[in-house]
């Protein structure tokens, strides 16, 4: 089973949430997009590594480009219903049982 890790907010940060993201330690967040993406729920890989962009033209960045290949972007934001919210749970949680 894939246990996921999620971002840290601290207690003294009031944030705007529109997405989560999820640490997939696996090597299945590629997989994890795709099945979701079946059920009609967009997501996103987290964040690209300046080192996997050339324009930075950087030293490689290993923890970075780690780190950016396992995270996935689940969609929470303002306008969501809750059973809109409790699909998106749902099928998460479904995907990472089923992986």
């Amino acid at each position: 089973m894939v246990i996921p890790s999620l971002q840290k907010i601290n207690e003294n940060v009031d944030p705007v949430i529109w997405t989560i993201g999820i640490r997939i330690l696996n090597g299945k967040r590629d997989k994890i997009i795709d099945t979701l993406k079946s059920k009609g729920i967009e997501t996103r890989p987290g964040f690209y590594s300046f080192a996997d962009q050339p324009l930075y033209n950087t030293i490689p960045l290993s923890n970075s480009s780690l780190i950016a290949n396992e995270v996935i972007c689940l969609p929470f934001f303002l306008d969501l219903r809750d059973n809109q919210t409790d699909l998106i749970c749902d099928e998460f949680i479904k995907s990472l049982n089923n992986i």
